[in-house]
């Protein structure tokens, strides 16, 4: 509410400020006041609030889990990650604790208002048990600076078994041949 006074001809430059608080039109006016208090003239303001926001569309409820997957192989499922607002996102994956999962590719992704990314990420057990761990993603989305994906994946083992150790054919006579029959079983998890 600066007060000045112009006389016939003069002219005053003035600086206006707009913080939209939320994504969207913000809008105000400008209103000149004569010396006896009356308005004699206005200007609109207009302001677009922008601001990034994100959107995990998968997984669902926020726990992203693999199929079963043998010791010393990988699986990669993927998060899709959204951006809903009106400014580019960032995104930033921390480093996981747990050596089972990893972040393939960038852990650091820029998305594009409207537009949608996939985060892969890759589960290499390295023991058959069930493992649990939180990746978590910093963003630059002011209503939802952080937020927590659970990961949950199982690692299995195989185990081959014969019916026999040895596969016993007897004698052959050379130009001829026999066949044996012998299970092969897994016995693992895998």
């Amino acid at each position: 509410s600066d007060s000045f006074t112009l006389d016939a001809g003069d002219q005053e430059f003035l600086t206006i400020e707009a913080a939209p608080t939320d994504r969207g039109e913000v809008t105000g006016t400008l209103s000149v006041e004569t010396a006896d208090g009356e308005i004699s003239d206005s200007a609109s303001i207009v302001a677009t609030g922008q601001a990034p926001q994100l959107n995990i569309a998968s997984p669902d409820q926020g726990t992203l889990s693999f199929e079963q997957t043998g010791v010393g192989s990988a699986t990669t499922e993927d998060i899709q990650i959204s951006n809903d607002g009106n400014a580019p996102l960032r995104v930033t994956a921390d480093t996981l604790e747990d050596s089972a999962f990893r972040v393939a590719g960038d852990t650091e992704v820029e998305i594009a208002p409207g537009e949608t990314t996939s985060l892969p990420v890759v589960f290499s057990p390295e023991a058959a048990a069930e493992t649990t761990t939180t990746l978590q993603l910093t963003t630059n989305d002011p209503e939802n600076d952080q937020t927590s994906i659970t990961l949950e994946g199982e690692g299995v083992e195989s185990n081959v078994a014969w019916s026999s150790s040895t596969i016993e054919c007897g004698a052959v006579g050379v130009s001829s041949s026999t066949t044996e029959t012998v299970t092969v079983e897994n016995t693992g998890s895998a």
